[in-house]
């Protein structure tokens, strides 16, 4: 891993051996050729490509009188696996709905004669899909004792307590999980702690796609929405009228809405409003603006002014405001003392 994040941007290109002839020098960079890749940008400071020999880099200032004083690069010269391939399956999955996913993950030696790479005892999948827990992790088809830690939206990280390495090269991590953007990537890497003359350092390399199972269709780590639905509100849970009773005494007080905000592309604004049968307007929240996944909002039975409304039927509705349209969803909440 190449680490830029003393960097504000960075672009760079291409890795792997350079043709015959051809060698670095002062007198100036490395000129592109067909044996390289083509140009990218580093966003979060992690270059994530199989190893490399020689790497071409600009920096690119974002504001007049930047500075750079320093450029830190950390890598490994011995890798965890020398191939580490992963695919996730379904790749197709409807919105919001809760999904049975299957991580698999391949890890190869390219030769017996070199056998400089040490394995791992983690895995951290990064995405921003909604993790709702691990239900198993198999290791050659047969189910391996674990550890599994889930992020608030950042993913879930397994620690296994046999150390996986090519020799037991066929590891599946089985989860539930649920997908709210087309498009939502799983990034998959391998870690581990090497003991060196600083002290005890973590080791990180990430994943390429593959097709690691052939019994599962698809190649990839990114999973894309099926039916693409009009509404981009999903309310989660029973959707028949909620009785709540806020009357202090610590039971059932608050009513509270679960919902999710499908295919943003970025924050919007979402309005969470009560009305009585008459149409009235009795409480308005406005909860800033939300991204794409799992949203709450609560309602604790009092109008605007601060006092408790009169026991009977109101009606709840939630407003989203996104650039391309403006959506909706409404439904009834029962007020009782």
């Amino acid at each position: 891993d190449t680490d830029l994040r003393r960097v504000t941007r960075s672009v760079w290109e291409g890795y792997g051996d350079l043709p015959p002839g051809e060698r670095v020098t002062e007198r100036g960079p490395v000129l592109s050729n067909p044996a390289w890749t083509p140009w990218k940008t580093v966003t979060d400071g992690v270059i994530r490509s199989p190893a490399f020999e020689y790497m071409q880099f600009r920096l690119e200032m974002l504001e007049p009188g930047a500075v750079v004083r320093q450029l830190v690069f950390e890598y490994t010269d011995r890798p965890l696996a020398q191939v580490l391939e992963a695919e996730i399956s379904p790749a197709i999955v409807e919105a919001a709905e809760e999904t049975n996913f299957v991580l698999s993950l391949g890890i190869q030696r390219l030769s017996d004669a070199d056998l400089t790479e040490s394995g791992f005892r983690q895995i951290q999948i990064d995405t921003p899909a909604e993790i709702g827990a691990v239900d198993s992790v198999r290791v050659n088809d047969r189910n391996v004792p674990y550890k599994a830690k889930i992020g608030q939206g950042t993913g879930l990280n397994v620690r296994l307590w046999q150390r996986a390495t090519p020799g037991r090269g066929f590891l599946q991590v089985f989860f539930r999980g649920r997908v709210f953007v087309d498009g939502t990537r799983f990034d998959v890497r391998a870690l581990d702690t090497r003991y060196t003359d600083r002290g005890i350092d973590t080791v990180a390399q990430y994943a390429s796609e593959g097709d690691v199972d052939a019994r599962s269709p698809g190649t990839g780590l990114v999973v894309r929405l099926g039916s693409q639905r009009t509404s981009l509100i999903e309310v989660f849970g029973d959707t028949t009228p909620s009785v709540f009773t806020p009357n202090g005494d610590g039971i059932n007080d608050v009513f509270t809405l679960e919902f999710g905000l499908l295919r943003l592309t970025q924050p919007a604004p979402v309005h969470f409003e009560i009305f009585d049968l008459a149409g009235r307007m009795v409480h308005r929240s406005v909860g800033g603006r939300a991204t794409s996944g799992r949203s709450t909002r609560t309602w604790d039975g009092r109008a605007a002014a601060g006092t408790l409304v009169a026991p009977g039927l109101y009606m709840y509705r939630i407003v989203l405001k996104s650039d391309a349209e403006t959506d909706s969803y409404q439904g009834i909440v029962a007020v009782a003392y």
